[in-house]
């Protein structure tokens, strides 16, 4: 395999891979990481549940939620009980010692982001970089910040050719 870049709209899942083959990463580009993101969603959304709802869940059935920020979601116990192998502890050192670049909205209702500080912190790599958009929500897909996305991308593909 060669080296690679993860550009990947998922920061968690993007973490994990890269601390199990961080010989082989080239740097990271994050977009509002939702870092052990699934249990805590899953716990907050069945809590508002109605009873049977839940009984049904518990019981093993999926149930598909309406987001209007992300569209349906699968909310299936045995998933996001699985999650949590996956945790990244942000207490801990995140073992990523290639370039990384996170892009963050102030506005994100979905992520804190004052996570993307955490990240940042946890990240061995001393080449980390934050980028905050003040009025960015989650999913930061205004022109400017799609444009932001491709500058920093091609900047970073530009300084660390893999």
């Amino acid at each position: 395999m060669t080296n690679f870049f993860l550009t990947i709209f998922s920061g968690w899942l993007a973490l994990v891979v890269g601390e199990q083959l961080k010989e082989k990463l080239h740097g990271m580009l994050l977009y509002a990481p939702a870092i052990n993101y699934v249990y805590p969603y899953f716990e907050r959304q069945f809590a508002k549940l109605p009873q049977n709802l839940q009984q049904k869940i518990l019981d093993g059935d999926q149930h598909f939620m309406s987001m209007q920020s992300m569209g349906n979601a699968l909310m299936k116990r045995d998933f996001a009980e699985d999650s949590r192998k996956f945790e990244v502890n942000l207490k801990e050192a995140v073992d990523i010692t290639s370039p990384v670049r996170i892009l963050h909205g102030l506005k994100d209702e979905e992520v804190p982001f004052q996570q993307s500080i955490q990240l940042c912190q946890a990240i061995k790599s001393e080449d980390v970089d934050v980028i905050f958009r003040k009025n960015g929500p989650h999913q930061l897909e205004q022109p400017i910040d799609i444009e932001i996305f491709l500058n920093t991308l091609d900047r970073m593909l530009k300084d660390h050719p893999a």
